[in-house]
């Protein structure tokens, strides 16, 4: 998979094979990477892509937030995405000049 860009950042993504119970993991530094256990597949992949891009953000830029807040929010805006999927493409477009 590409680098994923977030903000001035890129995030490298890697699919190795994580410990038991643990789906995915953000490292800031010295390079930032992105883990997302190779077992999973699917739509466990996508909400655990969310997850991990929200603890991106928060180490980032230093935001007091927990982890069952990035629960939450994955949940939510993985939720929000799958709900509204035709007006998420429709925004896609809009925002990358399509």
């Amino acid at each position: 998979m590409e680098p994923l860009k977030l903000g001035p950042y890129n995030i490298t993504i890697e699919r190795p094979v994580l410990e038991e119970k643990t789906y995915g993991s953000y490292e800031g530094f010295p390079d930032a990477v992105i883990k997302i256990d190779g077992r999973l597949d699917g739509k466990t992949v996508v909400l655990t892509l969310i997850h991990e891009l929200f603890e991106a953000v928060i180490d980032m830029y230093d935001m007091p937030l927990d982890e069952t807040h990035v629960r939450i929010l994955e949940l939510t805006v993985g939720r929000f995405i799958e709900d509204n999927s035709e007006a998420v493409r429709d925004w896609i477009e809009v925002l990358s000049g399509s």
